[in-house]
């Protein structure tokens, strides 16, 4: 069984590796509100190589979770973290391991309609995400 760690770094690698997302792109473990974000995604090139919600707004929110027995809990946590960045449209993700022996971890978009699942081909890149296509 895959630990939050695993699917957090086999997902961080399928980012680099498969999606074209630069490790710059990805910022762990962001903290507000005293709430920890597992992952941030945002296009460091976009001005100044810098970090910050008003020059450089991020591109996605990524939650992962070592399983997926509770979504509706994690919907809700994802929802707080929208919240408190006080940016409701801001596309979010939840990754969990693969149910599947193919497959390492699942990934769904969380909708108007709650979670759905979504193959990891259709996790979008960043020229994507950049360019708000999603």
């Amino acid at each position: 069984m895959q630990n939050e760690l695993n699917i957090r770094e086999e997902f961080s690698k399928f980012l680099k590796t498969q999606k074209h997302y630069s490790t710059d792109d990805l910022v762990f473990e962001f903290v507000i509100e005293k709430m920890r974000i597992d992952l941030l995604i945002h296009n460091k090139s976009i001005k100044n190589n810098s970090v910050d919600l008003k020059s450089n707004p991020y591109l996605a929110l990524v939650e992962f979770k070592a399983d997926g027995n509770n979504l509706d809990s994690a919907t809700k946590q994802i929802k707080s973290y929208l919240e408190a960045l006080n940016y409701p449209k801001l596309p979010c993700f939840l990754v969990i391991p693969s149910n599947n022996a193919n497959e390492v971890f699942d990934v769904f978009l969380l909708t108007t309609y709650g979670l759905q699942q979504i193959s990891k081909e259709h996790f979008p890149d960043i020229t994507t995400l950049s360019n708000n296509l999603i």
